[in-house]
């Protein structure tokens, strides 16, 4: 992050004086080397403590300030130190065979847009989903029976047959995604067990003697 906005109630800042502090105001953290680990009690550490964050307030009071509804509002420079992360960065999912054949054709993704404009009831309608669903079949209530139209099932009709046209593409699309997740679980144990066996090759001693897991 570049910059952070900080608020905090308005006090009249103390005068600064020579401190053997080093700040990190991006962080807001305060740091004093000068003290002694081995003078360090539990007697003095509150001191030290409250020493500390006085001498960060007082720096916080120098930046350039505007009024806020508590009181003042700063902008924090860069952070100095980079703080690790607690967790490890998430890991790329493996593509689906459509995206890698996407990829491979460059077929770049459409964008859908959420919803569109019905003229026949002057609103806006989602262009996906449930409700979707329902604006097509109020509108949708008579059809065009071709001739040589036959039904899917004994004693069907044309609506019927849609609607089981609709299922089966849901049906296919769910088993699609069953089979991603499979596929990206088995890669997933393939890449681990890859850099497990890389990990022992790289010791002295080509795993031999490494502990199992």
């Amino acid at each position: 992050r570049d910059e952070t906005s900080l608020c905090f109630a308005e006090r009249s800042p103390a005068k600064m004086e020579s401190s053997p502090h080093s700040f990190d105001l991006g962080n807001l953290s305060v740091s004093n080397f000068a003290i002694d680990a081995a003078e360090i009690t539990q007697e003095n550490v509150q001191l030290h403590c409250r020493t500390a964050v006085q001498a960060l307030l007082q720096q916080l009071f120098v930046l350039p300030a505007q009024p806020c509804e508590v009181g003042r509002l700063v902008t924090l420079p860069r952070p100095v130190n980079l703080i690790p992360r607690e967790k490890p960065p998430p890991e790329a999912k493996p593509l689906t065979k459509w995206r890698q054949y996407a990829m491979a054709h460059q077929i770049r993704p459409r964008r859908r847009m959420k919803r569109t404009f019905e003229e026949d009831v002057q609103a806006w309608v989602p262009t996906y989903g449930r409700k979707r669903r329902e604006y097509e079949k109020s509108k949708d209530w008579i059809r065009e029976i071709p001739d040589n139209y036959k039904p899917k099932t004994p004693g069907g009709d044309i609506f019927l047959d849609a609607e089981m046209s609709r299922k089966e593409r849901v049906s296919k699309q769910k088993k699609n995604e069953r089979v991603n997740r499979r596929r990206a679980e088995v890669l997933k144990t393939k890449t681990t067990g890859l850099r497990r066996t890389l990990g022992r090759l790289n010791t002295a001693s080509g795993g031999k003697f490494d502990r199992p897991n």
